[in-house]
Parts: C-alpha cells; sequence; structure tokens
C-alpha cells in the first residue's frame, strides 16, 4: 500500500517519462530488427536462396541483351506505338506531339 507522503508526479514528468521510454523502445526495435535482418541474409545465402524462392508471386524485370531494364509502356500514341517514357531519345510520334503543344496526358495509359 502506498503512503500517503508519496508524492503524485505531474502530467509534465510522466510525459516525459513516456517520451524517454518510447525512445528506449525505437532503439531496441531498431537493434531487435537489425538482427533479424541479419539472420535472414545468412539464411539466404546458407541456402541458396533466390527472390522467387521467397516471394513466388513476383514476376521477374525483363531485361535488354545488354543488361538494361526494359520499362514498361507509359504512354500510346495514335497508332498504337508505346514508349515508356524514360531518359533518351523521344519516339517521333511524342516529338511531333510536343511540337504541337500538346500534352503528353491523353496518351497515358491507364492501369
Amino acid at each position: 500500500m502506498e503512503s500517503a507522503m508519496t508524492e503524485k508526479k505531474s502530467s509534465k514528468e510522466l510525459l516525459a517519462e513516456a517520451e524517454s521510454l518510447f525512445k528506449q523502445a525505437q532503439e531496441v526495435r531498431q537493434q531487435e530488427v537489425a538482427a533479424i535482418i541479419a539472420d535472414i541474409k545468412e539464411q539466404i545465402k546458407t541456402h541458396e536462396l533466390r527472390p522467387e524462392d521467397l516471394f513466388p508471386g513476383i514476376t521477374k524485370t525483363h531485361t535488354k541483351a545488354n543488361g538494361r531494364q526494359k520499362r514498361e509502356p507509359r504512354y500510346r500514341g495514335p497508332n498504337g506505338q508505346t514508349w515508356g517514357g524514360g531518359s533518351g531519345r523521344k519516339p517521333d510520334w511524342v516529338r511531333e506531339v510536343e511540337a504541337k503543344g500538346e500534352s503528353l496526358d491523353k496518351y497515358l495509359i491507364n492501369k
């Protein structure tokens, strides 16, 4: 049983204590997560697991012969041409659309 002499903490003191405990919990969690990730990486390496072994629903990205990733098309031109919107030379149809002052937004492929 608490004695009558026990002084009550103010709300400010309690909030400071709670904040301190929260910071401690975050630090401990970060350490736990780091240990778990290290263990998972070691297991993957030991058992020579591949991404498709762990995540069978994820499709592989397509790569070109030179090793660059093939982008999914983001735009469809007036004659059915497609373009991924990446860096590099723009297709003729895109340059023609831009030369007319049109926005490419109307050519976006909605997925």
